[in-house]
């Protein structure tokens, strides 16, 4: 009850308002947002922004080229479309509207004077589903005294699709984000915000695309702090395998077509004249049978990764990772978090199936050459065979959190920290 009144009141206190007055130019055109007035403190908003052309026609399957100039006033009081996606498993409301033409952004700026410091969101969900249409900042931004900006990025199959290095490289989520943090360099002056302060931050996919982010020389420069949540570039659901490129295949062979290993390009003129929601629906008859739900995510590709996480480090003092301890850094997680992830204990486990059945598939998952082993450091550390049934249950989502969100969020910090480099923190949280 108690919450609800607070909300009620809050809706009371928002106020919505369109103003003429509220344009801003910027390099592609002039638009006009709105203010919200909250608590007494007035945030102006301007909402589907387009920061990139559309990824359209021979666009798809390529990186993003910056939007084009407009005539007039566009109008920015209503979030643009999501992107491209399958319905998401999570309980989150899907979009109402989805489209490949999704390239917006979102920015949130207090009605207060001075220069403010920017901070840009990534969503998450998976590299394959959610959008900037979940997050309102209005009070983030006024809280905060600084400005927020949300972005939209390709998901699944026509963010992440991999076939070769030279037709259809992937990674292509993450080359929209990189261009939607070069449309920040270039603009958010005109909202009073100082390109030189950039943060950017984001949970779970969100989380790891900047850290991803942050270890690519595709990005430098365009951000100085980044805040990873339950997500980290450490977690190996974030990077694609064989399976991506496998998939792309099937999504062919469902939709006639058909290439040969020598003739991948026609396999992408092909694709690129299918319908959007022809795509789409290919794309998830394609991974019936296929075990897990993220299997597209990024890739080591030669261009914006040329190596793995593991040879970038074997080199400490190369660029990218000089670059990416020069940044300040602040990593969190809250526990019991994979709870999300999980469909099937609702009414709990025994002691048993923990021992019998979950701990060992995470051990095959976890270091198939040693799956032994790792069951014994699961066991020790996880299993009590006098919990209930509830209890034990807790213990699976404790282990499934540690490894897919809260683990990797520390490696991550622990491998940032370095003498003279950014500042690092570690945040978890208790609920």
């Amino acid at each position: 009850m108690a919450l609800l009144l607070r909300y009620s009141t809050l809706l009371i206190l928002s106020v919505t308002v369109v103003d003429s007055q509220l344009e801003v130019t910027i390099r592609t055109g002039t638009i006009r947002g709105f203010s919200k007035t909250l608590n007494g403190k007035t945030v102006n908003e301007y909402l589907g922004i387009p920061f990139a052309k559309p990824p359209v026609g021979n666009l798809r399957f390529a990186k993003p080229q910056p939007a084009s100039r407009w005539e007039g006033v566009k109008d920015a009081t209503s979030y643009g479309p999501a992107c491209m996606q399958r319905p998401n498993p999570f309980g989150f409301p899907n979009p109402k509207k989805i489209s490949e033409d999704c390239l917006t952004l979102n920015v949130f700026v207090p009605d207060t004077p001075g220069v403010k410091a920017v901070m840009v969101w990534i969503h998450g969900g998976g590299y394959y589903t959610g959008g900037s249409f979940h997050y309102d900042f209005t009070e983030f931004a006024a809280r905060g005294d600084i400005i927020v900006v949300s972005l939209n990025y390709r998901l699944g199959p026509f963010g992440f699709l991999s076939i070769d290095g030279a037709n259809a490289p992937g990674n292509l989520g993450l080359w929209d984000q990189i261009e939607g943090l070069k449309w920040v360099q270039n603009n958010i002056g005109a909202f009073g915000g100082d390109p030189k302060k950039v943060t950017t931050f984001g949970e779970s996919a969100g989380g790891s695309s900047i850290s991803q982010l942050a270890l690519t020389a595709k990005a430098k420069g365009l951000f100085h702090r980044f805040i990873p949540q339950s997500g980290s570039a450490w977690a190996d659901w974030t990077w694609s395998t064989e399976k991506a490129a496998t998939l792309s295949l099937r999504i062919g062979d469902i939709l006639g077509c058909h290439a040969g290993e020598t003739e991948r390009s026609k396999l992408l003129d092909c694709l690129r004249k299918k319908t959007a929601e022809r795509f789409l629906d290919a794309s998830i008859v394609a991974t019936i049978g296929v075990p897990g739900t993220l299997h597209y995510s990024a890739e080591v590709d030669g261009d914006m990764f040329p190596e793995s996480l593991s040879d970038m480090f074997k080199n400490p003092d190369s660029e990218v990772i000089q670059h990416f301890r020069s940044l300040d850094c602040l990593g969190g997680f809250t526990d019991g978090e994979a709870a999300i992830l999980i469909h099937d204990i609702d009414n709990g486990i025994t002691p048993a199936e923990l021992r019998d059945k979950f701990i060992p598939d995470v051990a095959k998952h976890v270091a198939p050459g040693h799956k032994a082993e790792i069951e014994n450091v699961l066991m020790k550390e996880y299993y009590n065979n006098a919990a209930n049934r509830y209890d034990t249950a807790n213990r699976y989502v404790d282990i499934l959190t540690d490894w897919d969100l809260a683990g990797p969020v520390a490696i991550l910090t622990d491998k940032h920290v370095s003498p003279g480099g950014g500042s690092t923190y570690l945040s978890p949280h208790n609920v």
